[in-house]
C-alpha cells in the first residue's frame, strides 16, 4: 500500500506545480492575472528546522534511505500531522556527500501517523551518502520566483503590471516565514523591505503566494532563477 501511494504522487508532482510550467501554458495561468488583497499571517509559531534527516524508507524498486531512486533528485522526509510544511522552493540545503542543492519542488502526502514531504532539489543525491541517517543541513532561506511567464502580464515569476510583486508556489499547509516590513535582498534591485504579502489557492493542495516590496523588480535581474535573499 505505501509503494502505491508512493508511486501516485510520483505522477501527481509531475503536473501538481504551475510555476514549473513553460510559457505559453494556458491551463495553469489561472488566477495570476489580478493580485489579491494582502492577507494576514494567522500562523502559530514555529522554528524551521536547522536539520533534517531523509526518512528510514527502503523498497525493492523505487526508494533507498529516503531518496528515489528513478528520481534521484528526490527524497522523503516525514513530519508531525499538526506541523507545518516547513520548506519553501528557493530554500538551499546542504547534504552529506553531494553538497549544497536548491529546492524546486515540494509536496505533502498525509498518512494515518505523519505527513509525508516529498522535497525536489536541483541536483541528483547518493542515496547512500546523502540518504539517512545522513544529516541534511538548511543552509539558507533564499526564494526563487516561479519559473511563471505569460503574455504581457509576468515574466519569470514577477509581474509586469504591478511594480515590485513575485510570484511564489507553494504546498497549502507551508509555513510561510516572512511578513510586511521584513525586508529582502534580490540579485538587481538590491534590498528592499516587502510591502505586502497575499495568498490565494491554486487547486487542492496548492497556495500562489504574491509578494509586493518597496522597489521596482527587473524580470531578468530579479526574476527566476536568480535567488532572492531572506536568511534563517
Amino acid at each position: 500500500m505505501q509503494s502505491e501511494k508512493v508511486l501516485l504522487i510520483m505522477m501527481v508532482l509531475v503536473a501538481a506545480s504551475g510555476c514549473s510550467r513553460k510559457e505559453g501554458d494556458q491551463r495553469h495561468a489561472v488566477a495570476t492575472d489580478k493580485i489579491p488583497s494582502a492577507t494576514a499571517s494567522a500562523q502559530k509559531e514555529y522554528s524551521i528546522p536547522r536539520e533534517i534527516r531523509a526518512t528510514q524508507f527502503t523498497d525493492k524498486a523505487n526508494w533507498l534511505n529516503g531518496i528515489n531512486r528513478q528520481r534521484r533528485s528526490q527524497f522523503l522526509l516525514s513530519i508531525a500531522k499538526e506541523d507545518p510544511t516547513p520548506f519553501l522552493p528557493g530554500y538551499r540545503l546542504r547534504f552529506a556527500k553531494s553538497g549544497t542543492a536548491a529546492i524546486v519542488q515540494v509536496y505533502r502526502l498525509e498518512n494515518p501517523g505523519n505527513s509525508g514531504i516529498f522535497i525536489t532539489v536541483d541536483k541528483d543525491l547518493d542515496p547512500l551518502g546523502d540518504g539517512h541517517p545522513h544529516a541534511i543541513l538548511v543552509e539558507a532561506l533564499t526564494l526563487q520566483a516561479c519559473r511563471f511567464s505569460k503574455d504581457a502580464l509576468w515574466r519569470n515569476g514577477v509581474s509586469l503590471t504591478q511594480p515590485g510583486t513575485f510570484l511564489l508556489m507553494a504546498e497549502k499547509r507551508t509555513h510561510i516565514p516572512f511578513k510586511a516590513g521584513d525586508r529582502l535582498k534580490f540579485a538587481a534591485a538590491g534590498e528592499a523591505a516587502i510591502k505586502s504579502v497575499s495568498r490565494k489557492e491554486s487547486g487542492e493542495n496548492f497556495i500562489r503566494i504574491f509578494i509586493t516590496v518597496e522597489k521596482s523588480l527587473d524580470p531578468e535581474g530579479d526574476g527566476n532563477p536568480k535567488f532572492i535573499e531572506f536568511g534563517l
